[in-house]
């Protein structure tokens, strides 16, 4: 993440994880946990972003751009983004699973 300048990192860092479509070139998305303020001492609310694999700069999409549909909730140190069947599940510290896929 150090590609996208536009805010300085909290802690915990982002946690990451990989998805593609197969060994299809260019199909890389890089998954990013992150919280939104300092996740050291209290529970704070999280985000949850996607990166074009081949270039980090550019952002696909991240769950703040619309909140009411897909916020993430307080932000659960440690836990990677899981991808697995089309879909991206995120454990919260707000007590629920967020499962994120296409919408239909």
């Amino acid at each position: 993440m150090s590609a996208n300048k536009s805010k300085a990192p909290n802690f915990p860092g982002g946690i990451l994880s990989l998805s593609a479509n197969g060994s299809t070139a260019g199909t890389g998305i890089i998954w990013a946990s992150t919280s939104n303020a300092n996740a050291n001492r209290d529970a704070v609310p999280g985000t949850l972003h996607a990166f074009d694999a081949t270039n980090l700069a550019k952002e696909l999409w991240n769950s703040a751009m619309n909140s009411t549909r897909d916020a993430v909730g307080n932000y659960a140190k440690f836990c990677p983004p899981t991808i697995a069947n089309g879909k991206v599940y995120l454990a919260t510290f707000s007590g629920y699973l967020a499962v994120y896929g296409l919408l239909p």
